[in-house]
């Protein structure tokens, strides 16, 4: 058995790089467009001085993380004790500006499933509370209702929430997202960049 090594002339890369494109590409240059700058301008002012809503909202939230200490002197019946402790907070600090700006948020189905939840509680919390208080003849009128509406409007609440999130949602989204807010008289305007 022989082992052979095969070797190949490779010819040097055929990339070129366009000053004005600001990439590498490969074939004919003048097939490239020009770009071109983009001034945005502020719809109502008139100012360039424009930034995107979704940097705003980001430069206005930070992380914060603190510890305290307490260490004190106790005097009492029993004699003199030392106390100590600590505490460790952690968060989320966000500008009035960046809580303006919040982007758009997804229904949740979970928060769905709790209110559900607690709706069928109450509503059988109260019908307890009016079959104890009724004479013995209760109508049992009130549970088909609810046996009958609850789940139609479950459903509907499921196919709003569903509706939302697929179809509201991203709309919504990208529109935050290409929104500007300009710098000197605060005023939000969408562009297409």
């Amino acid at each position: 058995m022989s082992l052979s090594l095969v070797t190949q002339n490779l010819e040097p890369n055929s990339a070129k790089s366009a000053p004005d494109a600001g990439i590498l590409y490969r074939g004919n240059p003048s097939a490239l467009p020009k770009r071109r700058r983009v001034e945005l301008q502020c719809q109502k002012c008139g100012s360039t001085d424009l930034r995107k809503v979704s940097l705003v909202y980001r430069d206005g939230l930070s992380q914060m993380k603190s510890r305290s200490r307490l260490v004190g002197l106790l005097f009492g019946a029993q004699g003199p004790g030392i106390v100590t402790g600590t505490s460790v907070k952690q968060g989320v600090l966000q500008r009035e500006l960046s809580k303006s700006l919040n982007p758009p948020a997804k229904w949740s189905f979970t928060k769905l499933d709790g209110a559900s939840f607690v709706l069928t509680c109450l509503a059988l919390f109260g019908y307890i509370v009016f079959a104890s208080a009724s004479a013995p003849p209760v109508s049992t009128l009130p549970v088909k209702l609810y046996v009958f509406l609850a789940p139609v409007a479950f459903l509907f609440v499921t196919i709003a929430t569903w509706r939302h999130n697929h179809l509201v949602y991203p709309r919504a989204y990208n529109e935050w997202d290409r929104s500007f807010i300009c710098q000197r008289c605060g005023t939000i305007s969408s562009h297409n960049t």
